[in-house]
């Protein structure tokens, strides 16, 4: 990938609970060579590192534990 912005925006709904809104943008190298790489490995990758980034950040807020190890597959 060529340069990329990452934008987190937090709104608290409640005294318990807080939406979480992440904004990606990122710039594809490689032209149509690129575009394919992104559909067939990249995109899923990013949404599954999303994820993680997501629940570690749960993890945190609600136990003040820094990082989390993800069970890695067999």
């Amino acid at each position: 990938m060529g340069e990329s912005l990452s934008r987190w925006k937090l709104k608290e709904l409640d005294r318990y609970r807080t939406y979480v809104e992440v904004e990606l943008a990122y710039d594809l190298r490689f032209g149509i060579l690129g575009s394919a790489l992104h559909k067939l490995m990249m995109k899923n990758k990013l949404v599954s590192t999303l994820d993680e980034s997501l629940l570690a950040l749960k993890l945190h807020v609600e136990t003040e534990i820094v990082g989390l190890k993800m069970a890695q597959p067999a």
